[in-house]
Order: C-alpha cells, then structure tokens, then sequence
C-alpha cells in the first residue's frame, strides 16, 4: 500500500521533517512510515489540526487509532503541541519552535498564529510559572497561550 510518507533523507525531506524525526528518533520512539506520515502532515497542513485532519491527510497510511496513540505519544515527548478550538476540540501541530501562540475567534472557531513575537516580559513571567511548578515537584512542565477575539472585521471600500 503506497503512504503519504516522505522518507527522510530523500529529496521530497524538508529539513523540519528531518528536524522532527531525529527528535523523534533522540527520544527512543520508533520512526514508522505512518509516524512520519503524521509528522509530514502536520507540517503540510500548516494550521493546528483535529485527529481527524490528519488522519484523512494521510490517505490510508494507518487507522484512526494508530493516529491517537501516535499523536499522543509525541505530545507526551513535546514534538506535537496540543492546542483547544472554543468548543473543545483537540487540535495538534508541531512544536519545532519553542514558543507560538493562537488566537481563537469566537464566532468561527478559527485558530491562527499570533504572529507578534512574546515580550521579554511576557517570557519571564511565564519561566516564573514553569520553574514555580517544577520547585514544587511537577515534571515535564509545557504551556499552551491561546487567545480568544471577535475576528476582525472586513471594511468596504
């Protein structure tokens, strides 16, 4: 059965593909096709996407299930983040850069990257918060910043 995968070192591997799987790889998890099947349509897909999404991007490549456990397990290691729409549905995307942050709109369900880079400030406060928690014991400690706004509106000519 042929997969939508794209083996790494190939041609087709674009350096965050390769990126992703050696994070994958330093990590002790199998590289399956259908892993890397999943990790090339996370970043074919560029926007956050529900299980679903990627399932049917990957055309056959594996079931739904497969797709669960595979997601979950990279979420578990940090190379997929896990990001909410305003009705609760999990959405995924890879987490190759350290920090990106989401607005929801609450009209449409739209989740689009804050493009506006965090200020110093902001990287501060949320350290203060992530080495609170781990003084106080937590492990494998990850935010995630969404923001919620009416999207904008269209102005006539």
């Amino acid at each position: 059965m042929p997969s939508a995968a794209i083996q790494p070192g190939t041609a087709e591997a674009t350096p965050r593909l390769d990126e992703a799987i050696a994070r994958l790889r330093s990590t002790g998890h199998r590289v399956t096709e259908p892993r890397i099947a999943m990790l090339n349509a996370l970043l074919r897909l560029q926007a956050p996407a529900s299980m679903e999404q990627i399932h049917s991007t990957i055309a056959g490549a594996c079931d739904l299930v497969t797709v669960y456990r595979s997601i979950g397990a990279m979420v578990e290691i940090g190379l997929v983040r896990r990001l909410f729409a305003k009705n609760g549905t999990a959405l995924h995307e890879l987490a190759l850069e350290p920090e990106r942050y989401h607005v929801v709109t609450r009209s449409g369900e739209v989740l689009s990257p804050v493009e506006a880079v965090p200020s110093p400030e902001m990287r501060l406060a949320v350290q203060a918060v992530e080495d609170a928690l781990r003084a106080r014991g937590y492990a494998g400690v990850r935010h995630v910043i969404q923001f919620f706004a009416d999207a904008p509106t269209v102005k006539s000519k």
